[in-house]
């Protein structure tokens, strides 16, 4: 699950589905945009809104540990991100 670009795995919509996906037997993974860096109290970036290179490396990842039946959930930009990176992993 990729939440929407102001969102987190915190937030009700994300731990609502989240919960719901494990009661149905599925393993959930939700990728943040941000993380919150304990020693300066900043957001850190992780997913940068104008590369498809973090999602396809995402993606790629959790293809090789969970195999290649995977369902992907994106919640507004996030949604996008997706499209684009199931996209580009099809293409190369």
């Amino acid at each position: 699950m990729l939440p929407g670009v102001v969102g987190d795995s915190s937030d009700h919509y994300v731990t609502d589905l989240v919960y719901e996906a494990n009661k149905r037997g599925y393993t959930a993974v939700v990728v943040n945009h941000t993380v919150m860096k304990k020693e300066t109290g900043t957001d850190m970036k992780l997913l940068d809104v104008c590369s498809q290179s973090t999602v396809k490396q995402i993606l790629g990842q959790l293809r090789e540990k969970f195999g290649s039946d995977m369902f992907a959930v994106g919640f507004s930009l996030g949604g996008n991100h997706f499209l684009r990176g199931i996209g580009d992993c099809e293409n190369g």
